[in-house]
């Protein structure tokens, strides 16, 4: 059933370029997702939980360096998905660093 925009959900979706900002949201479902941009933070800033901002070698952006099973990646943009039992990350944006 679409909601009306007269409507509301008692809260904004949190993902930054989700049409979802608005009462006809996809999200209506109560999950919680929220997106974490590292892009505009200063290369050597501390993230809690990520580790230490890095220029990314291929783009030159800023991002965080995560280990994605036998590869090193910069993370730029992740989304993070909560449940009840733990979460669940997804990467938005990243590239994968060169093997040495």
């Amino acid at each position: 059933m679409p909601t009306s925009e007269s409507q509301t959900k008692g809260y904004m979706c949190r993902i930054l370029e989700c049409p979802g900002r608005r009462p006809e949201c996809s999200h209506e479902d109560g999950r919680f997702i929220s997106q974490e941009s590292f892009v505009g933070l200063a290369p050597g800033s501390e993230v809690p939980m990520e580790g230490t901002v890095v220029c990314c070698s291929i783009c030159e952006r800023s991002g965080v360096v995560e280990r994605v099973e036998d590869r090193l990646v910069v993370v730029h943009v992740q989304d993070t998905e909560v449940f009840g039992d733990g979460s669940r990350v997804d990467f938005q944006d990243a590239h994968p660093l060169p093997k040495p």
